[in-house]
């Protein structure tokens, strides 16, 4: 008789490294989805910069033949660049719900199965999930194959928090920058800071009244600026006030981005 025994005996454990001296960090919650399956762990990471990703198990396999499991990686725009599995076989003491007593001379030997991957993600990786599938290996030719296992046994899944810091997005018709306000009109006028990153950064603004000289002929001499106000926290839409002097403004706003980035 023979047969083949190779079973996972823990569920799939998800560890993250930044490389280079960058953050990952793994995020578990106890909470339920609303399906009351268990909510998916979250990795934190910075977008652009490489870490390593190790998904593992522990397998028991009967001493006839080595583990019949991989992993793969799926998710995210990108791929590993480096990857690799390692096979572990692990010492006594063994769990208590193995039993390790021979049978036919074959006993039950626990491994630990790991795959790392080397990866990077993208601003566009934010909010994806990454998934490791414990799937099937071929084990060696001497293995018949009826004994060669065809399910998919198991797989973990992981969402995406991509940190980046602020970037200037494409102008639309909400960032407008250039306005003409006509004295004495109360229509509203906003001026969106054209900026975004993850976590949502936190917006400053400051206005530069530039005023005229009169009886100048250079046009570098006509205009100085004057009455800069320091930078205020405010919204990433600000309005420009309707009680302004006659004379040019200059709104300037900039983007700070707290938590990994801090930029």
């Amino acid at each position: 008789m023979d047969y083949n025994i190779s079973t996972s005996v823990t569920p799939i454990q998800l560890e993250c490294v930044g490389l280079n001296g960058q953050v990952c960090i793994i995020n578990s919650t106890t909470q339920q989805q609303s399906d009351n399956s268990a909510a998916e762990p979250q990795i934190t990471l910075m977008a652009n910069q490489k870490v390593k990703i190790t998904c593992s198990v522990l397998i028991a396999q009967n001493s006839r033949y080595e583990p019949s499991v991989d992993f793969t990686f799926t998710g995210g725009e990108g791929s590993c660049v480096e990857s690799a599995t390692s096979v572990e076989p692990l010492s006594a003491p063994y769990p208590s719900q193995i039993n390790t007593s021979n049978v036919d001379n074959t006993h039950v030997v626990l491994y630990r199965v790991s795959r790392w991957c080397v990866r990077e993600f993208g601003r566009f990786d934010d909010n994806a999930a990454l998934q490791c599938h414990l799937v099937p290996k071929n084990q060696s030719l001497t293995v018949p194959v009826e004994l060669q296992p065809t399910q998919t046994y198991d797989k973990l899944s992981a969402g995406l928090d991509v940190h980046y810091g602020p970037l200037f997005v494409h102008q639309t018709s909400l960032h407008m920058f250039n306005q003409t306000l006509i004295a004495g009109t109360t229509r509203p006028i906003n001026f969106t800071c054209p900026f975004e990153s993850n976590p949502e950064p936190v917006f400053y603004w400051r206005v530069a009244h530039v005023a005229f000289k009169e009886n100048t002929t250079s046009k570098s001499e006509q205009r100085r600026r004057i009455s800069i106000t320091e930078f205020l926290q405010s919204g990433k839409d600000y309005s420009i006030p309707s009680n302004l002097d006659i004379g040019s403004f200059i709104f300037e706003c900039k983007a700070h981005t707290q938590g990994i980035v801090n930029n």
